[in-house]
């Protein structure tokens, strides 16, 4: 059996865009947060080098740990949201498209066919009264 697709919906592949990108961010978050604690860990030990009289403590060594924290607390917000954006842009540029050169063809078979082992009576149409 084939099917061809028309149109998709611009809202409905965004919102599946959108979930599936903030999903596949949760990957990526665990090493933002590790990044965020060892620039934490970094900036320690400079503050601890500074005070035994190394040299000058970097202005901002402290920032980084926040940053990191921060950006894996909102990735997945980031990803969600810039996922829904593309996925209903993507669907509107494929509508646009597909108005011009037909769309995609999709050949699907039937999996749940009654198998031909099964014997299939056929039923006649019932007999209409004459006038």
């Amino acid at each position: 059996m084939k099917l061809q697709l028309k149109r998709i919906d611009p809202i409905a592949a965004g919102k599946i865009m959108g979930g599936l990108y903030a999903a596949l961010s949760l990957m990526i978050v665990p090493f933002f947060l590790l990044m965020g604690v060892f620039a934490a860990f970094a900036g320690q030990a400079s503050m601890n080098m500074n005070m035994q009289g190394a040299g000058p403590m970097p202005p901002f060594g402290g920032i980084f740990a926040g940053m990191g924290i921060v950006f894996a607390l909102l990735m997945p917000v980031i990803y969600g949201v810039m996922g829904f954006v593309m996925g209903a842009l993507m669907a509107l540029v494929y509508n646009l498209i597909c108005r011009w050169l037909g769309g995609l063809i999709l050949d699907f078979v039937v999996l749940d066919a009654p198998s031909p082992s099964v014997p299939v009576t056929p039923v006649s149409p019932p007999e209409l009264p004459t006038a």
